[in-house]
C-alpha cells in the first residue's frame, strides 16, 4: 500500500509539472451572480477562469480560509495584486469594483500560506459579513488519483526474451553439420579459382593479339 501511495504521489507531481495547473472546481453562487472555474497553478497561485460578478456588493474581495466554512476568519487575496497583503480590518485593501464578465483572474497567496492548506475560497463582503459565493478545496488536491490520468499498465510484449526458451531457429543453426559449412566453403573457393582462370585466359589472349600487331608493324 505504501508503494502504491508513493507511485500516486509521483504521478500527481508529474501531472502538475507537465500541465502547470490543477482544476479545483467551480464557484457556487449565493448572491450577485458569482461564477467561474478555479485552478491551482502552483502552491502560491490561483487562477479563476471566466469569473463573473455583478459588482453590486459594497465591500467585497477574494477571501480564503484553512478551516471550517467562510467566515470573518481568513486571509485576503488582493485583486488587483500590488505586491502587498492586508489585514482584514485594513481599509486600504483593494475591493472588487465594477462588473466582471468572464474575466481572467490571477490570485497570489502570501508566503506563509499554501494552496494545499486551503479549505475554501469566497467572494466575501466585509461590510455585511456576507458570503456572495464560494468554492471548497479537496483535501487531496495535488494527490488525488484519477483513473483517466493514470498511464496504462505495463504489458510485457509477446516476443519478450525468455532465457530458458530454446528457439527452433537457434537449434537448427546449432545442429547444422560442419560438413555443410565445409562444402559451402569449397564451392566458394572453386568459384573464385574459376573466375581467376577466366581472367588469366583473357589476359593471355590480349597479350598474343598485341604481339601479333607489333610484329606486323615491324615487318612493314
Amino acid at each position: 500500500m505504501q508503494h502504491k501511495h508513493l507511485i500516486t504521489l509521483a504521478i500527481a507531481a508529474f501531472a502538475v509539472a507537465a500541465n502547470g495547473e490543477v482544476k479545483v472546481g467551480k464557484f457556487r453562487n449565493l448572491h450577485h451572480g458569482i461564477a467561474g472555474t478555479v485552478y491551482a497553478v502552483d502552491e502560491h497561485t490561483l487562477r479563476i477562469e471566466d469569473f463573473e460578478y455583478d459588482g453590486a456588493g459594497p465591500d467585497a474581495f477574494f477571501w480564503v480560509g484553512t478551516q471550517g466554512r467562510p467566515s470573518s476568519v481568513g486571509t485576503i487575496l488582493p485583486y488587483p495584486f500590488d505586491g502587498r497583503f492586508y489585514e482584514y480590518e485594513d481599509g486600504n485593501a483593494p475591493i472588487l469594483e465594477g462588473r466582471f464578465d468572464k474575466k481572467e483572474i490571477k490570485l497570489t497567496l502570501p508566503d506563509n500560506l499554501k494552496v494545499s492548506e486551503l479549505k475554501w475560497m469566497s467572494v466575501w463582503c466585509r461590510a455585511y459579513r456576507v458570503n456572495f459565493g464560494d468554492i471548497f478545496f479537496p483535501d487531496d488536491l495535488f494527490t488525488e488519483e484519477k483513473e483517466d490520468d493514470l498511464p496504462p499498465p505495463l504489458v510485457e510484449p509477446s516476443n519478450a526474451h525468455d532465457p530458458g526458451h530454446r528457439h527452433d531457429g537457434d537449434a537448427d543453426a546449432e545442429s547444422e553439420p560442419e560438413g555443410a559449412y565445409a562444402e559451402g566453403e569449397a564451392e566458394s573457393e572453386a568459384e573464385a579459382e574459376s573466375g581467376n582462370g577466366a581472367s588469366k585466359t583473357t589476359m593471355t589472349s590480349w597479350t598474343s593479339l598485341l604481339t601479333l600487331v607489333f610484329l606486323l608493324v615491324v615487318r612493314s
